[in-house]
């Protein structure tokens, strides 16, 4: 028996993907592929999706580095291989670890666990070249919140992964720290809404739900958030609103 001949892999990929936004059973083109559905490429990609929140980042072209490193052959690797990486590379002396590195607005920092750089700002991601592993060294390296370590002598091999996570962890620190800030505003502006709220049930004999309500109707009024609206209110630096009651009354004389 004659067998049909097998479909180009586009198509089959089309069959198996369905409708994309069309009619049942439509057929939508693949990314990467060209204009006669063959030929595929792999789309150049610089981020990649990890978990559901944080993006990785894999193209460092254009970030500026500092090298606070004696001038030995480590440096000149690292400078060589960084520029071969499309960044843009300035070697400082180590002793302006300091307010230099910010000042002249870096965005990778190598330093040296050899010298001192504890000082360096925690705004920045910095690797720590390593020659000896001594505890003391790597005690020193965990203080000062290395976000990646290079052990010396420094070869070809390493720079990129020192690199990579370096600035990707430093990403996810820096996205950790403001949710945690997030969540303590967050926090605070609740104890401050149950203040308020405990205020309106001693002042206006009303329920909890009540009370809730009337500081969100008055900050929906305002167009602020009720818990800005709370914060005001447990300050004195706006009046109570009036209870559903005392409105009730308001209206009936009007």
């Amino acid at each position: 028996m004659a067998m049909a001949p097998d479909r180009p892999l586009a198509s089959r990929w089309q069959f198996r993907c369905g409708a994309g936004g069309g009619a049942a059973g439509a057929s939508r083109p693949l990314s990467g592929l060209g204009a006669a559905g063959h030929g595929w490429r792999r789309p150049r990609r610089t981020l990649f999706a990890v978990g559901e929140m944080t993006q990785v980042r894999s193209n460092f072209r254009g970030l500026r580095a500092c090298l606070l490193l004696p001038g030995d052959s480590n440096r000149e690797v690292l400078e060589r291989t960084l520029t071969r990486l499309g960044l843009e590379v300035t070697a400082m002396p180590p002793a302006e670890a300091g307010a230099g590195a910010t000042r002249q607005g870096f965005d990778v920092v190598f330093v040296d666990a050899d010298q001192d750089f504890e000082r360096l700002p925690q705004d920045i991601p910095h690797v720590a070249l390593i020659g000896i592993e001594a505890p003391s060294r790597l005690a020193r390296v965990i203080r000062a919140h290395a976000a990646a370590v290079l052990p010396k002598p420094v070869r070809v091999a390493g720079v990129f992964s020192a690199l990579f996570f370096a600035v990707n962890v430093h990403g996810i620190r820096q996205r950790d720290q403001q949710q945690r800030m997030a969540l303590q505003r967050r926090a605070d502006g609740r104890r401050v809404l149950i203040k308020a709220i405990i205020a309106l049930m001693q002042s206006g004999a009303m329920t909890d739900d009540e009370a809730y309500g009337l500081l969100r109707k008055e900050a929906m009024r305002r167009r602020i958030p009720v818990e800005t609206y709370a914060a005001e209110l447990v300050a004195g630096e706006s009046q109570t609103p009036p209870s559903p009651d005392e409105a009730g009354q308001c209206r009936g004389r009007g």
